[in-house]
């Protein structure tokens, strides 16, 4: 009998220690299991702002793809505007009824493409400095940054050469008795400049952001 009560003191840590360490066990493992459901989550929500962030930036970089040949075509535009007026301005000289009947309308239609564009590149600036804001380092918008950063590159460059165009424009506008005209599209030019030179700055600064 004293041989028996010996033995189950004996056991009692040992049956205590059994009960309590399964729930320990068990904690733990839920715990860790909370842990990298918690981990992975994270990782996918990460993973999905990059993406969102890159297909932004990369749908930018397509409306200043489409923008760059809209700009080039104002400028093709005012070239030939300038042709005709130096052309005008040249054979009224001669004859002062001289007439170029179409070119008042293309003058119009040069400054309705011009403000078209205008709106267009303020939208796409606005885009720009929401991301900007908004941006953080991805190597997913890389790529499409530095899209972003060449084609805004290349719209200042012709933008610039452009600002020149209108320039000589306006003198050959008013030679040609369109001084109004030559006035408006200057303007044009100008703003169209000042916004490509912002999207410019800013779409380098994204371009160093998301590295």
């Amino acid at each position: 009998m004293t041989r028996t009560l010996t033995a189950a003191l004996l056991a009692l840590p040992l049956l205590t220690h059994s009960l309590f360490a399964a729930p320990t066990v068990s904690f733990e493992s839920a715990l860790n299991s909370i842990r990298s459901q918690v981990k992975q989550t994270r990782k996918k929500q990460i993973e999905a702002k990059d993406a969102t962030q890159a297909s932004r930036i990369n749908s930018l970089g397509h409306d200043l793809g489409r923008y760059r040949w809209d700009l080039r075509d104002v400028k093709r535009k005012i070239s030939d505007i300038s042709r005709r007026a130096k052309q005008l301005a040249n054979d009224r000289n001669r004859d002062q009824n001289r007439q170029d009947p179409m070119l008042r309308n293309d003058i119009r239609r040069a400054l309705w493409d011009m403000r078209d564009l205008n709106r267009d590149l303020d939208r796409a600036s606005l885009t720009l400095r929401q991301i900007l804001q908004t941006a953080k380092k991805s190597p997913e918008s890389v790529s499409p940054a530095n899209r972003v950063a060449s084609d805004a590159g290349w719209l200042e460059s012709d933008a610039g050469w452009m600002e020149s165009d209108a320039r000589w424009l306006r003198s050959d506008l008013r030679r040609a008795g369109f001084t109004f005209e030559g006035w408006d599209i200057e303007r044009e030019v100008q703003d169209i400049v000042r916004e490509v030179k912002d999207i410019d700055r800013n779409s380098r600064a994204l371009q160093a952001k998301v590295r």
